[in-house]
C-alpha cells in the first residue's frame, strides 16, 4: 500500500502538476501556441491509466485480487509514454516558428509573421 501511495504522490500529483504547468508556460514564454493540444490529452489520459494500472496494488494488498499482478507491469510502458508524447508536444511547440504577436490597437489581419532572431 505504500508503494501505491508514492507512486500516486510522485507520479500521479506532481507528474500531473508539471504537466499542466509547462503546457501553459511554455507557450506563454515562448509566444507560440502549444503544438497539439490533442497531444496533451492524451499524455494525461495516458498517466491517469498508468495510475489506474498502478493503482492495482491496492486490491493486492487486502488480499481480494492476486492475479492482479501480471497487470501492474502495464503502468512503466504507459507512464514512458506519457513522459514521450509530453516532451515532443513542449520540444514541438518551442521549434515552430512563431504566431503573430497581437499588439493592442493593432488588428491582427494587419500584422505580418515576426522572424526568429538568432
Amino acid at each position: 500500500m505504500i508503494d501505491f501511495a508514492r507512486h500516486a504522490l510522485a507520479f500521479g500529483f506532481a507528474a500531473q502538476m508539471v504537466l499542466g504547468v509547462a503546457s501553459r508556460v511554455v507557450p506563454n514564454f515562448t509566444g507560440k501556441p502549444l503544438w497539439s493540444p490533442k497531444v496533451r490529452d492524451a499524455a494525461f489520459i495516458l498517466l491517469n491509466v498508468s495510475l489506474l494500472f498502478r493503482a492495482l496494488e491496492l486490491p493486492i494488498a487486502f488480499g481480494y485480487w492476486l492475479g492482479a499482478w501480471s497487470y501492474i507491469a502495464w503502468s512503466g510502458p504507459l507512464a514512458v509514454a506519457t513522459m514521450v508524447l509530453f516532451t515532443v508536444n513542449i520540444v514541438m511547440t518551442v521549434r515552430t516558428q512563431p504566431s503573430l504577436v497581437l499588439q493592442p490597437g493593432i488588428p491582427a489581419q494587419a500584422l505580418e509573421p515576426i522572424a526568429v532572431q538568432k
